[in-house]
């Protein structure tokens, strides 16, 4: 069996050995990162999340690692400050914040005390496994719409020990007389460029669409206006959007209650995990998640919003669950649940023994994959991997499909041995070579590991498209700054091969990305000197 040194580099097996879960932690700073606000603060050891009370209890960091996420606005007009809601200034803090939905009941702006009033918070779990905050808004007050006067927010939100989980539990509750009805919406700001490089292109949404029976047709979103932002399917059933500073948002009524948000450059992922209610009225012609790209300053939204639900009167409420992850991986993200993610699906490599995929994982622990019967006996186990969302995990191991396998899945255990559950499970008639698998999607291309790897000062890049289009082979350093273009042409189907000379560069890592019509595809190597 062949490993590249990337590959051993990047497998959970070496790199978690020496990581162990931390308590969680929760306190309340006055000057969190020297950015002016009291912050309440949590953190394991993997993530660290903020929650600013006074500027309507936005979450002003999700960071995995050291690795941020959030958008927070530079502007000195919000940044580190405290102002009073006003109804007539938008206060563009950035960072996570609830409104109420639909939009167009209350048009632009939001909702004040909503969106950027004083919030009052209490710490009301600290314990060593999970620690939590709860923040209550003051009520809303501005009488454009008939039910905003009287309609409150609240919010808890969990850190756990020994994942990147943060549980986000939303409420809005009515403190009126009368029944109002709202859905609830959640938006995040997240990053569009690393520093002040508008490498926009390395940024990516992914979200599952309906293949049949979209309320938004044949294409399973439907958008404000046209942007190159919309990429279209990246694989099947995937929507993907690429971040380009343009004003526009799109819609979609995802099947399966997640979304991913991407930075391709640095392989790190974000992820709302959250219930869908097929059958119930959502706001925006029925939309379960949106996108929104921002023109200036530069950000995205990843949006996700309830069915619109009746509130009662006299203090009723209702709640809204969703549950944030990250991981160390790159998209396209195919799949996600509660323990991981999908990069590449399980497969047999070349109609031989040798299993291999990728994934990224929410939780430190282990996984391994195992073969069931038709009884749920487990016929066969591969390795033990260490996993954690501090590394990507790749599998990557001759295991032969045992005689009797109906069903195949790659469990994850927690510290303790205990089972998470799976990031995948399948009938084993779906392990076909997962080229195969990919040869047989329309549109579709892959990009083969360079060899040799690491290089010095050449390497071959090989990749493969299903049918003649127009594809790009770019190579960026880590800064995300374009190092070579390869290829940039109508290009015939079948296998292709190009050398990569890389004699003026210097040592270090690169990412190479394959682009075409639908697809893209891409890969580290590692440049020695």
């Amino acid at each position: 069996m062949k490993r590249t040194l990337l590959s051993f580099l990047l497998c959970g097996v070496f790199v978690t050995s020496m990581l162990q879960a931390e308590d969680a932690k929760i306190d309340t700073v006055d000057d969190h990162k020297g950015w002016g606000w009291k912050s309440v603060v949590m953190s394991n050891g993997l993530i660290t999340v903020a929650t600013i009370p006074e500027i309507g209890a936005r979450i002003m960091q999700y960071d995995l690692g050291s690795h941020s996420s959030i958008f927070i606005n530079p502007d000195p007009k919000y940044f580190g400050k405290v102002l009073e809601p006003d109804q007539d200034d938008w206060r563009n803090y950035g960072g996570y914040k609830v409104w109420p939905a639909p939009q167009s009941r209350w048009s632009w702006k939001p909702p004040a005390q909503l969106d950027a009033g004083h919030y009052q918070y209490e710490i009301i779990d600290e314990s060593t496994d999970s620690v939590s905050v709860f923040v209550r808004s003051p009520e809303a007050v501005w009488k454009k719409h008939t039910q905003l006067p009287g309609l409150v927010i609240e919010r808890r939100a969990v850190v756990y020990k020994g994942t990147s989980r943060v549980k986000v539990e939303q409420a809005m509750v009515n403190t009126t007389e009368n029944e109002m009805s709202w859905s609830i919406w959640d938006v995040t700001q997240v990053m569009g460029q690393h520093g002040e490089e508008k490498d926009f292109e390395l940024f990516w949404v992914y979200f599952p669409i309906k293949k049949e029976g979209s309320v938004f047709g044949n294409s399973g979103v439907e958008t404000s206006k046209s942007s190159k932002a919309w990429k279209g399917e990246v694989a099947p059933g995937i929507y993907g959007v690429q971040y380009q500073p343009s004003g526009a948002k799109i819609f979609a009524d995802s099947p399966e209650g997640w979304i991913a948000y991407v930075d391709e450059r640095e392989s790190y992922a974000y992820f709302k995990v959250f219930e869908i209610w097929e059958g119930e009225t959502y706001p925006d012609n029925g939309a379960r998640n949106e996108v929104w790209v921002n023109s200036n300053p530069y950000y995205i939204e990843v949006e996700v919003v309830s069915p619109i639900w009746p509130i009662p009167p006299n203090g009723g409420k209702i709640t809204f669950v969703e549950d944030w992850y990250a991981a160390k991986m790159n998209g396209p993200v195919k799949y996600a649940n509660h323990v991981g993610a999908v990069n590449r699906y399980l497969g047999y490599q070349n109609e031989t023994s040798e299993l291999e995929a990728r994934y990224g994982v929410f939780y430190q622990g282990t996984a391994k994959v195992v073969f069931l019967d038709e009884s749920g006996v487990v016929l066969a186990e591969g390795q033990t991997y260490e996993v954690d969302p501090m590394s990507e995990f790749h599998i990557d191991e001759i295991l032969e499909q045992p005689e009797g396998a109906v069903a195949v899945e790659v469990r994850v255990y927690n510290s303790n041995g205990d089972l998470l559950g799976t990031i995948e499970s399948k009938p084993v008639d779906l392990l076909a070579s997962v080229a195969e698998q990919i040869s047989h999607q329309p549109g579709s291309l892959t990009l083969a590991q360079n060899y040799p790897n690491p290089f010095n000062p050449s390497t071959t890049l090989e990749y493969t498209l299903d049918r003649s289009q127009h594809v790009t082979l770019n190579v960026y350093d880590m800064k995300g700054r374009e190092a070579a273009t390869l290829v940039d042409q109508v290009v015939a189907s079948g296998s292709h091969k190009i050398t990569w000379n890389a004699a003026q560069y210097s040592a270090g890592i690169y990412l190479a990305r394959l682009a075409g019509d639908h697809y893209t595809a891409n890969l580290k190597m590692i440049l020695l000197k």
